[in-house]
């Protein structure tokens, strides 16, 4: 982690806003690689591992308190990620716990912080989760990069944290299940949901009534403050998680 904000330039830090760099536990800065989460089963508090696993890693995670759970693992979206703090309104340090994983070949100690709490969730169209949840969150996109922004039926925009999601939500295996049947039933619903769109990552996406998707080109470095509470979104069938409303202004020169 230390050597990964080590290689940031310090004026991305500075772009970052108020933020600690000696906080290493709340930061992500390997860019674009694979991430996890595991939850406590009791309060739903999700502990995010903030150093890039394997999908072969992340199915060795031994996870002895039998209070815990898997959450998923997916491709982060964003160069750069920070956490102001823990949940609640206050900056400062995550907490932190580790957790063992053995594939057989590989033996590795992985930290996980903890940095959200889910306030709500509910069903929101084909295939999608609405959640609002208590995080701070700030991220980073690069200069030269392509981005996808949704904008819901409110005009409100979200950008995606992450994509390629694996066994992604509360139940992994029922996420699933219920992903392949929605996948079947896909073609049926279609008149009644026919807003179709294909990102620029090449996620063709079924939108709700009334959202639009569209492409930014970031001439320049771009962070948004995800604000909290933050309202996320699930596109199971496109394996994506956005979240937001963002206060996007950027435009492509």
């Amino acid at each position: 982690m230390s050597n990964s904000l080590d290689a940031l330039d310090k004026s991305i830090l500075s772009l970052m806003g108020d933020c600690d760099s000696s906080w290493e536990n709340n930061w992500s800065a390997d860019g674009l690689e694979y991430y996890c989460e595991i939850r406590e089963i009791d309060t739903g508090n999700v502990w995010i591992c903030l150093e890039p696993i394997t999908l072969e890693s992340y199915e060795a995670l031994e996870l002895t308190d039998k209070g815990l759970e898997k959450v998923g693992a997916g491709r982060s979206y964003q160069d750069v990620a920070y956490f102001r703090g823990p949940p609640g309104p206050a900056p400062g340090p995550l907490k932190t716990m580790r957790v063992m994983a053995d594939s057989g070949t590989k033996r590795h100690e992985y930290i996980f912080s903890y940095n959200a709490r889910p306030i709500e969730f509910r069903p929101y169209g084909l295939g999608v989760m609405k959640m609002s949840v208590d995080k701070q969150h700030t991220v980073l996109f690069k200069a030269g990069r392509i981005i996808d922004v949704l904008t819901d039926r409110d005009g409100n925009d979200f950008v995606a944290s992450g994509t390629d999601l694996y066994e992604f939500g509360p139940k992994g295996m029922l996420v699933s299940l219920v992903k392949a049947t929605l996948s079947m039933l896909e073609r049926i619903v279609k008149m009644l949901q026919p807003h179709r769109a294909a990102s620029h990552s090449g996620h063709n996406m079924l939108l709700p009534n009334g959202w639009s998707i569209r492409q930014i080109t970031l001439m320049k470095d771009l962070v948004l403050h995800v604000p909290n509470p933050s309202t996320v979104y699930f596109f199971y069938l496109a394996n994506i998680i956005v979240h937001g409303p963002l206060e996007l202004t950027y435009k492509s020169d």
